[in-house]
């Protein structure tokens, strides 16, 4: 299986579960809560985009990428996928405007934008 295949198999299986819980694995003493997630987008380099509640302190004090888990599962479906990667806070101007439309039309502002790769 080639790995454009592959990658076409896990996004399809990440667009049918739609839901995951998201965990930070990070040593940081400022750190995202462990939250249940919607997937947004998978693009075709297989990073998966999601969104999580913006935290009350202020973001520049949150590290800009972590080790994070994402561990889909849905009710009724037979199988559940765990997936690992770092996981990058996305808010520079500049990225925002290069993201796709249907992104940024879903992103509201009490939102921060996740890159997992």
């Amino acid at each position: 299986m080639s790995t454009q295949n592959q990658i076409g198999f896990i996004t399809n299986k990440i667009q049918e579960l739609q839901t995951a819980i998201l965990q930070i694995h990070s040593n940081s003493l400022l750190k995202l809560p462990t939250s249940v997630v919607e997937t947004m987008h998978v693009d075709e380099l297989g990073c998966v985009w999601i969104a999580v509640n913006k935290p009350t302190q202020y973001l520049h004090e949150f590290d800009r990428s972590f080790h994070v888990a994402l561990n889909y599962y849905r009710k009724g479906k037979p199988f559940y996928l765990n997936s690992y990667g770092i996981a990058r806070v996305v808010i520079d101007p500049e990225e925002m405007n290069n993201i796709p439309a249907e992104l940024r039309q879903e992103l509201t502002s009490d939102k921060l934008l996740l890159c997992v790769r």
